[in-house]
């Protein structure tokens, strides 16, 4: 799940100075709307492995956020996730 990769943030958090800021982007899987061609590809490469998306959401990408960091910011593009977080 993606509350299960909250690991990452604490993993990298601590390298952070103070004021830092934490960047990413993410493939969201869960509650968006999507074309064909991107639920056919997600669903594809979540066989191969190549991702391990298909029950993330937004909600759950928010709480990482706001557990981690003071300051966060979060945007949907199409699919895909773009955040910040403020250490």
């Amino acid at each position: 799940t993606m509350l299960e990769k909250e690991k990452v943030f604490c993993n990298l958090k601590p390298y952070l100075s103070k004021g830092g800021v934490f960047f990413g982007t993410t493939v969201i899987g869960k509650n968006i709307e999507a074309g064909r061609l991107f639920k056919r590809m997600n669903k594809l490469y979540n066989e191969k492995a190549i991702f391990s998306n298909l029950d993330d959401d937004m909600d759950s990408l928010e709480e990482i956020l706001s557990n981690n960091f003071t300051e966060y910011s979060l945007e949907l593009v199409g699919s895909i996730a773009l955040f910040t977080g403020v250490k």
